[in-house]
């Protein structure tokens, strides 16, 4: 059993030391979240450009009812 926590211990010392864990955690905690971020932004901003797209349109059909 004490040679199985040592194998243990000595598998998790090495998964610590690896430099890939460095990229992994860029990866995971700081690039992911802001790349969740920007496809959001631009979601949003294609929704608000057709909604914007729509309005105009209601408009100039309101004042095409207005004119015939």
């Amino acid at each position: 059993m004490a040679n199985s926590v040592e194998e243990l211990e000595n598998r998790i010392m090495e998964l610590e030391k690896d430099r890939r864990n460095r990229l992994r955690f860029f990866i995971q905690y700081l690039l992911s979240p802001l790349l969740v971020v920007i496809v959001g932004v631009i979601f949003n901003w294609q929704l608000e450009k057709g909604k914007k797209e729509i309005q105009q349109l209601q408009i100039a059909q309101s004042m095409l009812t207005t004119l015939f």
